[in-house]
């Protein structure tokens, strides 16, 4: 088993890692560290574990063999580089800092270091949107010239979306971007206001391969009801991709053909749970997606933040192994944000 030490004592840490940790057999909960030590030993003393008072104390610890970052993210600049100065596996979270230069002075330490490092980005390891990628990669949509993002995602949650869909080592050319705050309704589903209005953001995206991509988000798409409709997809040249929503020609003379996605599930301890999805074009099986970790009971949240765990194990042992969503992919979806920060009209 492999010894993890959690960084962090909220939300994400007890919601989501513990819980993880705690259903793989290969991982062993070892020891959490947060911001204040005697909520990091109130964990501890709940599950058996050591409670670290500093990042630097876990770094001298020889019998540690994963670190996951989840701390404050306005923290995780000054904790990525100091683990950057270490040499034990890490899965960090996004954003790699609160401000450009801190995103800067990160990504510049990840780089020079020499662990193991990936960046646990959700968004676009979800299964269904792992089944799009095979999909993508096998040419049944052509040629991807357009993508969109709507309210999927804020900032590099979406960027990481629209990429994905091009191929990560497609970067941005051109940016034209504009932001407004629109008159709010005071509701109580409108949660995490951090504006005087409904704050909504467009750009249209101009990528070095010369696809396009379109982002668009409001504030409001995260909790309210009225704001639900969030969605993603794709233009290939023959076919295309709204949610879930997938047509494509099969060839020049046929009729277009819907891509029908099934969800098979298989029943763990009274529960039933994603086992794998197909995708079909008529009868045909053209890709699928099979959950890595069968016999566990998880969401597909869970199992998209699973395949880090999975990944991060493999490479403690194996060298070879590549980040999922590695320092050099989350420091350009950063700089797209960027860009289209600096572009916007108010």
């Amino acid at each position: 088993m492999l010894n993890v030490v959690i960084v962090g004592n909220g939300l994400r840490a007890n919601n989501l890692y513990i819980p993880l940790i705690n259903k793989l057999s290969i991982l062993n909960l070892y020891g959490v560290c947060g911001f204040s030590f005697d909520k990091a030993k109130q964990t501890a003393d709940l599950y058996n574990i050591k409670a670290y008072k500093n990042i630097e104390e876990i770094l001298s610890d020889s019998r540690i063999d994963i670190i996951i970052c989840c701390a404050s993210w306005t923290e995780n600049s000054t904790l990525y580089q100091k683990i950057a100065k270490g040499n034990i596996p890490a899965l960090l979270e996004t954003p790699l800092g609160h401000s450009t230069e801190s995103i800067k002075k990160t990504y510049t330490s990840l780089k020079k270091g020499k662990a193991y490092v990936d960046i646990c980005e959700q968004y676009h390891m979800r299964p269904i949107e792992q089944l799009k990628l095979k999909l993508i990669k096998s040419g049944v949509f052509g040629k991807i010239v357009y993508t969109f993002c709507n309210g999927v995602g804020h900032e590099y949650h979406g960027a990481s979306i629209i990429r994905s869909y091009l191929g990560f080592e497609d970067k941005v050319k051109n940016i034209c971007a504009m932001q407004k705050d629109m008159p709010y309704f005071d509701h109580s589903s409108h949660k995490n206001m951090f504006f005087p209005g409904e704050r909504v953001q467009n750009a249209i995206l101009e990528f070095e391969s010369g696809a396009l991509g379109q982002f668009h988000w409001s504030w409001l798409s995260y909790s309210s009801p009225i704001r639900a409709n969030r969605i993603s997809g794709f233009y290939g040249t023959r076919g295309s991709c709204f949610g879930e929503n997938c047509m494509v020609f099969i060839n020049k003379t046929s009729n277009p053909e819907a891509v029908l996605f099934q969800r098979n599930t298989n029943v763990v301890d009274g529960i039933e749970v994603l086992h794998e999805i197909v995708a079909y074009i008529k009868d045909k099986v053209v890709a699928r997606w099979i959950n890595p970790v069968p016999g566990i009971i998880l969401n597909e949240d869970e199992m998209a933040a699973c395949n880090f765990l999975i990944n991060i194990c493999k490479a403690s042992i194996d060298k070879s192994v590549v980040p999922l969503y590695s320092i050099e992919q989350a420091y350009q979806d950063h700089l797209l944000i960027e860009k289209m920060n600096k572009c916007l009209l108010y």
